[in-house]
């Protein structure tokens, strides 16, 4: 379908002085606030001279434009303009493409900031105007009166210009299947189909609340101060902090020192890796993270509260209780997706013996009439490492469908081992799950006593010993996956820093510099060179130094794949989905979410089920399979 292609750029009364702005608001909240007023908005029709459309008009103009599945919308910052459109005037487009993700996956490494401002100054495109900071505070009415209407005018066309001239850049650089996965992802949160159950909310924010405490003295904090309160003064060693970090299945954040050039942890709170642990899953690492930085409330507190605010939100368009599942693309060096609007559906913590009901999940529910249907890929990094390294005895277990997990623990113990045996089967997972990328004894060590209790409800100690031999004995055993790591540290790295490199490895296309998947995006090591002193690889992305090495550059490879596996199916799902009445609402690292018709869940989960086994044609002896689950909520449905 030839598309007409519009930019479209709302601008809208906000107020800094009684914090009714988004800097101080979830999108939700701000658009359906009493409070919300437009002002105008910018249209750009392919290409021709932009015009800026008064607040009473918007909705004659986006009746003039006739049927809406022929435009393609374009913003930077699309979720946020392309609600507004959705949810108050009920005008939802045939395609979505927001400047904004393409900027991100495709300058993110070069950019440290990627506002319309900062990729217009990138191309060289006149700089973008001042008027929105004249207006704060003034309605519609108040900008007329003050003679700044045209002003503030000007500015939106310039911003749409700017737009449309960073899209003519960057769309053309952007696979065309991303451009689809991208428009599948945003109509998740401009076209919600999701609803919240706030009964539930309450109790979950209750119970965050009361474990606060009790979360930091299991993490090893067990001074407490003289009101009974965890003392977390010991939260200011780093070597601790770390060690605590470590002990929660978390690689503490570090950054090249500008000082002396050498590795340190990342633990201010300008640490954008840091921060970005205060949105963890697991709600022990957020309160730990949180408690280090001084803030009072965790954000699963936060996130909780902002859940409740939107369930009782109403969308003029389409009703109440509704809840938008809100994405980035590319929001990770992987091109994983990550949460937007600080709600970060992503991140919500599964079940587990100490709390196991996954309260935030279950209150995710379905409309009347609709089943959630969620596919999830079974071990797919586990998978996909073996079978890129040649490891092909572990291929050969995950393919006759044995459980590598107990096999591996077999070979610890030294005798059999398998699901009845809960604690040693978790040693064996933590093992095959955590070693595959190269870790360090100390670590995998701190991992199994923090997490077995509340994974098996059995405390699980390894001597300094016993932890080394493991993982001594999954390097021997797995030999082909460890060769891999020298591989990608002798090899593939150097090359990388060498210019007219070009060669492939597997599925991927080894270059100057990156790395091309098979689904044309690269993961950027730009700059990538060695320090002269520690002999470590770094690279710059932003503005940010990072250390690279074989086994964190296999990670990174593996959770690149893994994710084009996961939107490939979702890819092929569209047509198919769509005949049944189905529609994607959920995407979750390796899951995929559908809600579906009553009478259909049954195809729906069997149609999953099929493209989550597919095979990729870049990798086909891949096995792949994946766990499948319907319910009327998310948690059920897991």
């Amino acid at each position: 379908m030839e598309y007409i292609r519009l930019v479209a750029d709302w601008e809208t009364f906000y107020s800094p002085k009684t914090k009714y702005s988004l800097r101080n608001m979830d999108p939700p909240s701000y658009i359906l606030d009493p409070r919300f007023e437009e002002i105008g908005c910018a249209f750009k029709m392919n290409g021709e001279k932009t015009i800026f459309v008064d607040a009473p008009d918007i909705p004659k103009y986006l009746k003039w434009l006739g049927d809406p599945s022929r435009v393609m919308f374009i913003n930077h910052n699309t979720l946020f303009d392309a609600s507004i459109a959705s949810w108050r005037h009920g005008w939802v487009a045939g395609m979505y493409v927001d400047t904004l993700s393409l900027a991100r996956a495709l300058l993110g490494h070069i950019l440290p900031r990627l506002g319309l401002e900062y990729v217009a100054m990138y191309y060289g495109l006149p700089p973008k105007g001042k008027a929105i900071m004249k207006v704060a505070d003034l309605t519609r009415a108040q900008i007329i009166a003050s003679g700044l209407y045209q002003e503030y005018a000007d500015y939106s066309c310039l911003d749409a210009d700017l737009c449309w001239e960073i899209f003519l850049r960057l769309c053309p650089a952007m696979p065309a299947t991303e451009l689809v996965i991208a428009d599948m992802v945003q109509r998740m949160a401009i076209v919600p189909k999701l609803k919240l159950n706030p009964e539930l909310l309450a109790q979950h924010l209750g119970a965050v609340q009361a474990e606060k405490q009790s979360l930091l003295f299991d993490a090893g904090f067990t001074k407490t101060n003289p009101d009974g309160t965890v003392n977390v003064d010991d939260l200011m060693s780093n070597d601790k902090f770390a060690l605590a970090l470590e002990g929660r299945g978390v690689d503490p954040p570090k950054k090249i020192s500008a000082t002396t050039g050498e590795e340190t942890f990342a633990f201010a709170k300008t640490d954008e890796d840091f921060k970005a642990l205060l949105d963890h899953h697991d709600p022990a690492v957020q309160t730990l993270v949180a408690a280090r930085m001084g803030i009072k409330s965790t954000i699963e507190e936060t996130r909780t509260k902002r859940f409740i605010n939107i369930s009782t939100l109403n969308f003029p368009a389409y009703g109440t209780n509704l809840f938008p599942i809100a994405l980035k693309v590319a929001g990770a060096h992987t091109h994983r997706l990550s949460g937007d609007w600080k709600l970060n559906q992503q991140n919500m913590s599964r079940p587990s013996r100490k709390r196991p009901r996954a309260m935030l999940r279950e209150s995710i529910v379905t409309p009347e009439g609709y089943l959630l249907v969620v596919g999830d890929e079974s071990q797919i990094e586990a998978r996909m490492n073996a079978c890129f390294a040649g490891q092909w005895d572990l291929v050969g277990q995950f393919e006759r469908g044995e459980d590598p997990y107990s096999i591996q623990a077999t070979k610890i113990y030294g005798y059999p081992v398998s699901k009845n045996t809960p604690p040693e089967r978790f040693v064996g997972k933590t093992l095959v799950l955590s070693a595959g990328y190269g870790v360090g004894w100390v670590k995998y060590q701190a991992s199994i006593k923090h997490l077995s209790k509340e994974q098996t409800g059995t405390a699980i100690e390894l001597s300094d010993y016993d932890a080394e031999r493991h993982i001594n004995l999954f390097r021997q055993t797995n030999d082909k996956i460890r060769a891999h790591w020298y591989y990608a540290n002798n090899v593939v790295i150097p090359a990388m820093a060498t210019p007219g490199t070009d060669f492939m490895w597997g599925p991927l296309r080894v270059m100057h510099e990156k790395i091309v998947g098979p689904n044309g995006l690269c993961l950027n090591y730009k700059g990538l060179h060695r320090n002269p002193n520690s002999g470590d690889w770094l690279f710059v992305y932003g503005n940010r130094i990072k250390k690279i090495y074989g086994g964190k550059l296999i990670e990174n490879v593996i959770q690149f794949l893994a994710r084009v596996v996961i939107m490939e199916a979702a890819l092929r799902l569209k047509k198919p989905a769509r005949d049944l009445g189905c529609t994607m609402v959920l995407q979750c690292h390796d899951e995929l979410g559908y809600i579906a018709p009553e009478g259909n869940e049954f195809l729906m989960r069997d149609l999953l089920t099929l493209e989550l086994r597919r095979r990729p044609t870049w990798m086909p002896k891949l096995p792949l399979n994946c766990e499948t689950g319907i319910g009327k909520n998310y948690g059920e449905a897991k």
